[in-house]
């Protein structure tokens, strides 16, 4: 991707927030299809039973075996749209490193998401840490582009220009 082009302090800090939170993420996207099982399980439902069914001054029989069933399809609903939106942000997210130089997806994935020290990042590289802190700062600046669009570069008259 670009070296070299300055982005708003305010959208590499969200960048950074995105790649650190990838772990985060997954675990809370399990968790909601874990509750989705849950909620498929325990519906809730029991025989209907007509002995207490109750009437008021309308007469109108309430049905509390349907009420359930709404409520439980609600909460289906509402679960299965939150996988989703969480699903979404994360390839956007995944996608954008993907997008990344090879050097660059390497120390942004052992930083952020396998939570390695400088030192044994630097190693593995086979570079410096100062140079590598270097090749994160770049390869975070390209993620806020690419998650933000042109609003995160400091200065994008030039895209406007073409």
């Amino acid at each position: 991707m670009v070296r070299g082009i300055k982005v708003k302090s305010k959208f590499y800090k969200m960048a950074v927030s995105c790649v650190e939170s990838i772990t985060l993420i997954q675990s809370h996207i399990e968790g909601l299809k874990e509750e989705l099982e849950i909620i498929y399980l325990e519906d809730g439902m029991a025989a209907i039973t007509y002995d207490k069914e109750s009437t008021s001054e309308t007469y109108k029989i309430s049905q509390p075996t349907e009420s359930i069933a709404i409520q439980c399809i609600g909460k289906r609903e509402l679960v299965e749209k939150q996988i989703k939106i969480y699903e979404s942000k994360l390839s956007r997210i995944n996608n954008a490193i993907e997008k990344l130089q090879s050097e660059e997806k390497k120390i942004i994935r052992a930083r952020y998401i396998e939570g390695k020290q400088w030192y044994v990042i630097a190693y593995e590289a086979a570079y410096s840490e100062r140079w590598c802190k270097s090749i994160r700062s770049a390869a975070i600046s390209n993620l806020a582009i690419a998650l933000y669009g042109k609003g995160a570069i400091e200065n994008h008259d030039f895209l406007d220009a073409i």
